[in-house]
C-alpha cells in the first residue's frame, strides 16, 4: 500500500497542543523570567542552568494540577531529538524507535515516521521502524521512502520474536546509518534488539540513578533534554548521544538530581512572555522550528501562518473582558 506522506501532520498535532493552554496550566502567584533559556538553548537541556535546588513536598503538591501526558513528553522528545540532529546536519537516514504499546495510537507514529521520512536526504531511500513489546515478543511498523511516496509494508499486527525481529531490521541494511529512540531507560529489554544494530546517534530515556553513557566507564556530557508534561515528582529525563554502544551508568552522585529539582521548582508552571505556561510555549516553539524546517526540504509540505495561529491565553482573555 502506498499512501502520500504528510510531514506537517506532527506540526499541526504539536501547534494545536500547544494552543489549547490555559491559565489552570501556571502555578498561583508565580513568575519566572525563564524566556532568556529558551532564546539561548532549545530544547532546553540539563546543565543550561548552573543552579541546584531542592523540590519540596509541598511544592510537588502544588505542582500536581500542570499537564501530565506520558503521550504529549514523548511526542516532543522524540521531534526535538530529530530537530537537535537534523539542525546540525547530523540526522541519520534511518529511525528505529521503541515504545511502550500505549505511548503512541497508529496515526501519531505514522506522523513521527512521515516528518522523518520527509526531511532525510531526499537523494537517498529512508526507513522508520516503529517497534512495540507484546507480551515477551514485539510487534513493528515499518515505513519506508525511495522517492515521495512512502510504502506501509506491515502495521501493529504480525509478532516476531527478538531473533526475528532482529534478523528483519539487519535485512534492511540501516546499520550505522540510524537514530535510535528509546522511551524507556537505558537497561531495559529492549537492548535485546537494539544492541545487535549499529547506531549513529541514541535518544534515550534515563533517570538521575541510571544514566546512559557510550561507555560503562566514563559518563559522556552529550545533551540531557528535560520533558514537558511530566508528572510533578518525575526526574525522567531523555539523554541524546553520539553513535556507538551504549551501556547504563550508575552513579553515586549525580548533577542530574539538582538540575531538575531545579526544573521542577523554578521552570514548570512558570509564565513566558508569551502568555503560555512552559510547557505549552515549549510545544509551540518546537512546531515552529519543525515548521520552518520544513519549509527549507520540503516547502510545498510547510504550514503558512503558524505563528499567528496560536494565541496565548492572555489574548483570549483580554478579548473576553472587552466583550
Amino acid at each position: 500500500m502506498q499512501t502520500r506522506m504528510k510531514p506537517n501532520a506532527i506540526v499541526n498535532r504539536l501547534a494545536d497542543l500547544a494552543s489549547k493552554c490555559s491559565s489552570s496550566h501556571l502555578r498561583k502567584g508565580t513568575y519566572s523570567a525563564v524566556d532568556a533559556l529558551m532564546d539561548t538553548s532549545f530544547p532546553l537541556c540539563v546543565g543550561d542552568f548552573n543552579i541546584e535546588s531542592s523540590v519540596s513536598p509541598s511544592l510537588i503538591a502544588e505542582l500536581t494540577c500542570l499537564p501530565c501526558s506520558e503521550t504529549v513528553s514523548s511526542i516532543y522528545l522524540d521531534m526535538c531529538a530529530v530537530y537537535t540532529l537534523l539542525s546540525c546536519n547530523r540526522l541519520p537516514q534511518n529511525l528505529v524507535l521503541v515504545t511502550s504499546c500505549d505511548t503512541y495510537s497508529l496515526d501519531q507514529a505514522r506522523e513521527i515516521c512521515d516528518y522523518y521520512l520527509c526531511v532525510t536526504e531526499p537523494r537517498v531511500s529512508s526507513t522508520a521502524m516503529i517497534i512495540q513489546p507484546s507480551g515477551d515478543k514485539w510487534t513493528m511498523m515499518y515505513s519506508h521512502r525511495t522517492s515521495d511516496s512512502v510504502t506501509y509494508l506491515e502495521d501493529f499486527e504480525l509478532e516476531y520474536t527478538t531473533r526475528e525481529l532482529t534478523a528483519k531490521i539487519e535485512a534492511t541494511d540501516i546499520s550505522a546509518r540510524c537514530l535510535a529512540i528509546n522511551h524507556n531507560t537505558a537497561d531495559d529489554r529492549s537492548h535485546q534488539i537494539l544492541s545487535n544494530i549499529c547506531m549513529s546517534a541514541w535518544s534515550v530515556g534515563s533517570d538521575p540513578s541510571c544514566v546512559p553513557v557510550l561507555s560503562s566507564l566514563t559518563p559522556v556530557d552529550d545533551k540531557v533534554m528535560l520533558p514537558v508534561y511530566k508528572a510533578a515528582y518525575s526526574n525522567y529525563v531523555r539523554a541524546l548521544l553520539k553513535g556507538g554502544p551504549l551501556a547504563a551508568f550508575y552513579p553515586t552522585t549525580s548533577r542530574l538530581l539538582g538540575d531538575t529539582s531545579f526544573y521542577t521548582r523554578h521552570i514548570r508552571g512558570a509564565k513566558m512572555r508569551s502568555g503560555k505556561c512552559w510547557d505549552c510555549h515549549s510545544l509551540h516553539v518546537l512546531a515552529l522550528k519543525l515548521n520552518l524546517e520544513l519549509r527549507v526540504r520540503r516547502p510545498k509540505d510547510w504550514v503558512d501562518g503558524l505563528e499567528e495561529t496560536c494565541q496565548s491565553f492572555d489574548m483570549e482573555l483580554q478579548y473576553d473582558l472587552s466583550t
